[in-house]
């Protein structure tokens, strides 16, 4: 293709905004655009032009310049080195542009393998043999090449990690030295630059059976033993490919979003009989041979065009080139991305007028800048709010495991642990009394224990033919408390030890298999309506030992009468064995109060637990009696716990709700409301 046909020639104050400003991304999100080969003609000084181009673009777009007036190579070898020269040149200028912190460092991946293949020139070998050993330890030296370089002080570093690496377990030392042939093994066959180049058009690679036998043709001179035209054209499609993926738009990547600019390859003393003609003809042919795009702008000077093999029937403008790019490249048209434009001459430049600058070119970065910086702001949202997350559920978790949510149905609220434990969770575990402290932990210890000498029986009758019946029973009442001193976790403890000399009973004498399951409702029951509702969760999905009753529900107070309601409208059995307030059994029909109801006295529900405690611990092995001198009326029975006795009880007159009516339970019939032990 041919100028357009210009008088004078484009002004060189107008010369960027004639270019079009192809170095400019237009739109925040768009596919890379078809960028021409620009050849800028002058007859003077031509190659200033490029001087002032490069002083143009600056630090803002990322370019290199090279000098492509050298003389092409007689034999197709040395042309083949002489653009591999060029191409390492420009790939390391574009690589190491000062604009990479705006558009993220430019990487060459595939061209620096193949770089790196193509400088061995080893002796040829029988193609229709395996890649010998030495081919793939060179594919290993390349890898490690790839490595940072290392200064002194970082060398001594890494001795200190090498020797402390031989003092690891020998799981992880075999680990270390297996990890970097296990990397190579997967590098060689499902790398992506391994990939790639099983799968261009160029040297047929599907005549080597994979990549390390097509490596060994590229080590072994392939211009001189092989087409050298394809060696070049896979030199430059490996540079132009590299660019294009660099371009790409990852979410792992944060230039997820386009780069503000395309990189510019600017061509001093580009003309006819010069390497610079080579590399324009490969990278126009490669460009309709692929069908693939690339961002990569090329812009060259010199005085005359370069010769075309074929005349356009009209000439062909920047602005008319995109029309008549399709045709062209479909007939592979060897100057079908090739546009050339004639500058004007500048004036004699003198100490009082210098020539003429095009001043720093300016890009829009702002908002491209908020969109490269959202994948980073989406990540610092989600470790801020994963972490805040896991912080409530650790802090708020009994025991402080690594991974809080191995049982949610307990938590820790106002100092104290409250839900449903499992088998390594003790409640009581850190109270100041010693003594009763291990009464709990011993008694749940025995529990647990026995839980899984019920599943173990279950198991094995089952096996057996001959199943036994397997359910489960919670235990539901105050097993914490803020004074350890109290008489309620002294309770609590005998009734954990009848409660588990009961089940080894049963499963010993009575082939009955019974899964006790521990439910903590605080200190006073102040969660029990919360923890019941675990519970009702807890029962729903049992397929094997399903729940078939709660016992204990704690001491009389309003918030067990509240977890009644709630156990009791999902249908479970409820036992009060400490609880002996008259409104309870009105909550729900499944309730059954096995203490003596009573209204008034506080004293009360202790004496009843005291007494269910003594009838159901094995230490207590003697008939109850009546302390001597006390009455046996209803209404003045007094009695006092005391070894090896009856459990005395309390029972107050009930006073009328006319002459007390604050009293509870006046305050709030079918609720409880005030608190007794």
């Amino acid at each position: 293709m041919t100028e357009a046909p210009v008088s004078q020639g484009v002004p060189v104050s107008r010369l960027p905004s004639r270019l079009g400003r192809r170095w400019v991304r237009r739109r925040r999100v768009e596919k890379l655009p078809d960028q021409p080969i620009i050849h800028l003609l002058r007859e003077n000084s031509s190659g200033r032009l490029i001087d002032q181009l490069s002083d143009h673009l600056g630090t803002i777009v990322p370019h290199v310049v090279l000098d492509v007036g050298g003389t092409p190579a007689e034999t197709p070898r040395q042309k083949s080195v002489q653009i591999r020269k060029l191409l390492d040149n420009a790939a390391q200028g574009l690589r190491d542009a000062d604009s990479w912190p705006r558009i993220g460092r430019l990487r060459f991946r595939r061209y620096a393998l193949l770089s790196w293949l193509l400088k061995k020139n080893l002796p040829p070998t029988n193609l229709a043999q395996a890649p010998h050993s030495h081919t793939r330890q060179l594919l290993r030296e390349y890898l490690r090449s790839r490595r940072p370089r290392r200064g002194q002080a970082q060398q001594q570093e890494a001795a200190l990690w090498e020797s402390a690496a031989q003092s690891l377990p020998w799981y992880l030392f075999v680990l270390s030295l297996t990890f970097f042939p296990l990397y190579y093994a997967w590098w060689v066959r499902r790398s992506r630059a391994a990939r790639w180049f099983m799968r261009q058009r160029y040297l047929s690679p599907g005549e080597s059976a994979d990549f390390p036998s097509f490596a060994q043709r590229l080590i072994t001179t392939p211009s001189r033993w092989e087409n050298a035209e394809q060696v070049r054209k896979l030199l430059v499609h490996a540079f132009l490919a590299d660019l294009t993926d660099s371009y790409a738009r990852r979410l792992w990547r944060w230039q997820w979003v386009p780069k503000d600019c395309y990189p510019v390859l600017l061509l001093r003393n580009l003309g006819e009989d010069t390497v610079g003609k080579v590399l324009v003809r490969l990278i126009n042919d490669v460009r309709n041979e692929t069908g693939l795009p690339d961002p990569l702008l090329v812009i060259g000077s010199g005085p005359e065009p370069l010769q075309d093999s074929e005349t356009p029937s009209a000439p062909v403008t920047l602005e008319s080139w995109p029309e008549t790019l399709q045709e062209a490249r479909r007939k592979r048209s060897n100057t079908a991305w090739y546009v050339t434009l004639r500058v004007a001459d500048e004036p004699p430049s003198t100490e009082d007028e210098p020539g003429v600058s095009l001043g720093q070119t300016t890009l829009p970065l702002k908002r491209s800048k908020l969109l490269r910086r959202i994948p980073i702001l989406l990540v610092v949202l989600l470790v801020l709010g994963g972490g805040g997350v896991y912080l409530q559920q650790y802090y708020g978790h009994c025991g402080r495991s690594w991974w809080p949510w191995t049982n949610t149905a307990l938590w820790s609220t106002g100092g104290e642990c409250v839900g449903i434990a499992d088998s390594e969770h003790r409640f009581s575990a850190d109270i100041s009394e010693p003594l009763l402290r291990d009464r709990l932990i011993a008694a749940q210890d025995r529990i647990n224990q026995q839980n899984a000498e019920s599943a173990d029986l279950h198991q094995r009758s089952v096996a057996d033919g001959k199943q036994v019946a397997y359910f489960s029973i919670v235990y539901f009442s105050t097993l914490t408390g803020r004074d350890p001193d109290s008489s309620t976790l002294d309770g609590v403890a005998a009734e954990l030890e009848g409660l588990a000399e009961a089940q080894r009973s049963a499963r010993i004498n009575d082939r009955v298999a019974i899964r006790i399951v521990l439910a903590n409702g605080g200190a006073k029951m102040k969660h029990a309506e919360a923890v019941a509702e675990h519970i009702v969760d807890f029962t729903e999905p049992r397929q094997e030992a399903p729940v078939v009753a709660v016992v204990g529900l704690g001491g009389s107070w309003r918030e067990t009468g509240d977890a009644i309601t709630v156990l009791g409208s999902s249908g479970l059995a409820m036992v009060g064995t400490v609880t002996s307030a008259d409104s309870f059994p009105g909550l729900s029909r499944l309730y059954h109060q096995v203490g003596r109801r009573t209204t008034g006295n506080p004293r009360s529900s202790r004496s009843t637990c005291g007494t269910w405690a003594a009838r159901t611990s094995p230490s207590s092995t003697t008939k109850p009696t009546p302390t001597a001198g006390t009455s046996r009326s209803t209404s003045t029975r007094n009695w006092e716990v005391r070894p090896n006795s009856r459990t005395p009880r309390t029972a107050s007159r009930r006073t009328p709700c006319s002459a007390d009516p604050n009293r509870w339970p006046c305050t709030r019939r079918g609720r409880t409301t005030s608190a007794t032990t």
